[in-house]
């Protein structure tokens, strides 16, 4: 559910971007078509933050984290799986410190 609203989210704004009737602003003197890589890139890192947040179990991000560009830090992922109440302190512990081995 939460990624799905991160993916609408994200969809508005690029749309936003894109839309004929797009009010240039931020201003721009040139014809240009607006990119929305700038987005989508700006959205790695919260759709990162989602895969970790929608685990299983804090071990399955091992294997999930080849499958994304890695904009977290350990730490960070760290940080998020311990907001999530049903994952054991330790086993957060010992994943994050198989990842600092990998």
């Amino acid at each position: 559910m939460f990624s799905k609203q991160i993916r609408l989210l994200q969809n508005l704004i690029s749309n936003l971007l894109i839309a004929p009737d797009y009010h240039s602003f931020p201003p721009s003197t040139s014809n240009e078509p607006l990119s929305t890589a700038t987005i989508i890139q700006q959205f790695e890192k919260i759709n990162e933050v989602c895969m970790v947040l929608q685990l299983d179990k804090p071990s399955d991000w091992i294997a999930h984290r080849y499958c994304v560009k890695e904009t977290l830090s350990i730490e960070e992922v760290r940080s998020i799986m311990l907001q999530r109440v049903d994952f054991p302190p330790s086993v957060v512990e010992n994943v994050c410190k198989s990842l600092n081995k990998q």
